[in-house]
């Protein structure tokens, strides 16, 4: 946003996606940032009266942070991270399970011990699966955030979160692979999927709009909808959140 002394503040960007840093161009007629807007993180140049954001031809990789301009010169950080995944048996030490030079992270068994996890190796957060230690990639979202991978008690489909267009949604997945289908689609976060213990429903918080209450957003509540799709519905007091305990 651009804030004037004579005015309130006006919006700039709309890429719905963070900003890790920002700094004004030496003549102040654009401004630089940090932002995930293709699949990885990338400086970005845009003029003060918004448009499409260019690219700046930047060699460097990683987490950029601080972009900072003058006297000719542009320095920013760039933070290199390798999350690896272990895993631990009764009696032994940790044993590398799953590895990359990106972040793997969020991962989460199925009663048969297939192991699914988020991972950034293609550039972007996305789902993977991992059986007999080939992990097999099961999203191509190129961008969004994902998190919050849940194996059906079946094991047959993968619930989880993405931000997509600056609202965060349900997702589900057949284990096998297939196109992720939209469980959730409104205003707001939708987040934190759980399934039921008998696999019909999925519980997730969400800060949505209530048509019981209020047009705007309300308050974060626990709600449910069926796993094969439907109207989502409050079961939970305005105020609650989803855990890991839910009913059945």
């Amino acid at each position: 946003f651009l804030l004037g002394l004579d005015g309130g503040p006006r919006r700039i960007t709309t890429d719905g996606r963070g900003i890790r840093g920002h700094a004004w161009t030496p003549d102040g007629s654009s401004i630089v940032y940090v932002a995930n807007r293709d699949g990885a993180e990338a400086l970005w140049r845009v003029g003060l009266d918004g448009g499409t954001p260019t690219r700046l031809p930047v060699a460097a990789a990683g987490r950029l942070r601080s972009p900072t301009l003058a006297a000719g010169r542009l320095v920013l950080a760039a933070q290199q991270v390798e999350i690896d995944l272990f895993a631990w048996e009764s009696s032994s030490d940790g044993l590398l399970l799953v590895t990359s030079t990106a972040e793997d992270t969020a991962p989460v068994l199925a009663s048969d011990g297939r192991l699914a996890f988020v991972s950034t190796r293609s550039g972007a957060p996305e789902v993977y699966v991992a059986e007999d230690d080939a992990p097999r990639r099961l999203t191509d979202f190129g961008g969004p955030l994902v998190g919050a991978v849940r194996w059906s008690p079946d094991g047959q489909r993968l619930a989880f979160e993405a931000q997509v267009e600056q609202q965060a949604s349900v997702y589900v997945l057949d284990a096998a692979g297939g196109q992720p289908r939209a469980l959730t689609d409104a205003a707001g976060y939708d987040v934190g999927p759980r399934w039921s213990a008998d696999g019909r429903s999925v519980y997730f918080g969400s800060n949505r709009p209530d048509p019981m209450t209020v047009d705007t957003l309300a308050a974060w509540a626990l709600w449910r909808v069926e796993g094969d799709g439907g109207a989502p519905e409050r079961v939970g007091p305005l105020g609650s959140y989803v855990g890991e305990a839910l009913p059945a």
